[in-house]
């Protein structure tokens, strides 16, 4: 196959690298950041393979829960 496979862990990981954070609120920010950032790369792709390590006991203000994938909170 020849599809691209997007890392979840990539867009947070490039986003410190460029802003680094010295508090929770700001890695909050980042990661909420990085999720829209993975959600329009991903739109963009007709055929695409998704890395992520999903947890639903993060905080929903974090870019981890995975009800913020469809840009949603519960």
């Amino acid at each position: 196959m020849d599809w691209l496979i997007l890392d979840k862990d990539d867009f947070p990981e490039a986003l410190y690298e460029v802003n680094p954070v010295a508090t929770l609120e700001e890695r909050g920010v980042l990661s909420c950041h990085s999720d829209q950032l993975f959600q329009r790369a991903a739109g963009n792709l007709e055929q695409v393979v998704f890395v992520s390590h999903w947890t639903t006991k993060a905080p929903l203000t974090g870019g981890r829960h995975p009800d913020r994938v469809a840009g949603r909170a519960l």
